[in-house]
C-alpha cells in the first residue's frame, strides 16, 4: 500500500496491469485493490488483471466488479493438451471455468498465448473455441527466451514462420470483422516488425504496435520495488520505494536505454525503420544479450 501512495499518476489516460503469477493467493490482495480503486476514481485511470484464472470464483468476481476492474487476462498455450502440458495438468479446465464466469458478470476477458512451433498450429482452433466462449482478444505473444522462457529457446519461430503467421493474423481478423464477431487475435508490442504490412495493407483494421521501451511509453513495478522500463525486458533501473518517479524516468540511464541513437546501422536503413524502430528490444536482448542489435526474428535482416 505505501508504493502506491507514494507515486502521482500522471495527466491523460492510463492503464494499470497487476500481474505477477496467481494474485489470490495473496492475503491482502483486495486490500491493495480498494487502494487502486480509489485512485482510480481520482485520477480516471483503468485497471486489470494478468493471472492464470485458477482461483476465480463468483465471490471473487463480485468484489472485482464493485472495486471497478476494466479487464482480466487468462493464460492459455493452446486446446487442452498443449494447455496442461505447458501450465500443468487441469489448467485447461480452471481456465475455461474462469472465462465463463467473468464472461458471465460482463468483465471483459483477454486469452494470452506464447507462440512457438509447438503450439502455432493451434491458435486457429483456439480462435474458433475462444469466439463460442465469448472472448474478446487471444493475444498471441511471441516468446521471449528468459527465464522459464530459455528452455524453449529451441522453438522460437523463425523469421518467415513469424510472417506467415502475421499474414494470416490479418485475414482471419478481417473475417471476423466481416462476420461481426467482437474477437481479435492481438499480436502485441512486439509485432513492430509487422507494421509496413499492416499499413499496405487498406482492408485491415489492425493498429501498428511499437515496444514499449523504444516509444517511451510503459514503466513496471515489480512487487518488491523493482523498476524496470518493461516487464519483458529484465533491467532494473531503480526501486520504487527509494526513487522518485519523475526523476526516475528522465533520468540518464533511462534515457540511454530509450535512445535510437545506438541501434544497428542496419535498421537505420531500413524502409520500415521510421514504423519499426528496431522491433522488439525485450526478445533481442534475450536471446543475444544486446539492446541495439536487429530484431533476431526480422524476416529483412
Amino acid at each position: 500500500m505505501n508504493l502506491i501512495a507514494k507515486w502521482k499518476i500522471p495527466s491523460g489516460r492510463a492503464r494499470l496491469m497487476i500481474t505477477g503469477g496467481e494474485p489470490f493467493v495473496r492475503q491482502d490482495f483486495f486490500q491493495f485493490l480498494e487502494e487502486v480503486s480509489k485512485r482510480q476514481k481520482k485520477y480516471g485511470f483503468e485497471w486489470g488483471l494478468l493471472s492464470n484464472g485458477s482461483f476465480v470464483d463468483e465471490e471473487k468476481i463480485i468484489k472485482l466488479k464493485e472495486l471497478g476492474i476494466k479487464s482480466y487476462q487468462v493464460s492459455m498455450e493452446g486446446m487442452k493438451e498443449k494447455t496442461d502440458d505447458l501450465m500443468g495438468q487441469g489448467c485447461f479446465d480452471k481456465v475455461v471455468r474462469a472465462i465463463k464466469l467473468l464472461v458471465a458478470a460482463e468483465i471483459p476477458v483477454a486469452v494470452s498465448l506464447t507462440l512457438t512451433k509447438k503450439n502455432v498450429k493451434e491458435v486457429f482452433d483456439l480462435v474458433r473455441f475462444c469466439d463460442k466462449l465469448g472472448v474478446n482478444v487471444l493475444g498471441t505473444r511471441r516468446l521471449i527466451p528468459w527465464g522459464r522462457g530459455k528452455e524453449l529457446e529451441e522453438y522460437m519461430l523463425s523469421p518467415k514462420e513469424l510472417k506467415d503467421y502475421y499474414l494470416k493474423v490479418v485475414e482471419i481478423n478481417k473475417n471476423l470483422a466481416r462476420k461481426k464477431k467482437k474477437l481479435r487475435i492481438g499480436i502485441g508490442c512486439e509485432s513492430a516488425i509487422f507494421n509496413e504490412e499492416i499499413l499496405a495493407d487498406p482492408d485491415t483494421d489492425m493498429s501498428l504496435n511499437l515496444c514499449g521501451v523504444s516509444n517511451g511509453r510503459c514503466i513496471t513495478i515489480m512487487a518488491n520495488g523493482d523498476l524496470m522500463h518493461c516487464r519483458r525486458l529484465p533491467i532494473v533501473m531503480g526501486n520504487a520505494l527509494k526513487d522518485d518517479l519523475e526523476e526516475f524516468w528522465y533520468s540518464k540511464p533511462m534515457q540511454d536505454l530509450r535512445s535510437l541513437g545506438n541501434l544497428d546501422p542496419v535498421c537505420k536503413k531500413c524502409k520500415n525503420f521510421v514504423n519499426c524502430l528496431s522491433g522488439a528490444r525485450c526478445i533481442t536482448y534475450a536471446y543475444s544479450g544486446k539492446l541495439a542489435d536487429p530484431d533476431v526474428q526480422c524476416w529483412r535482416t
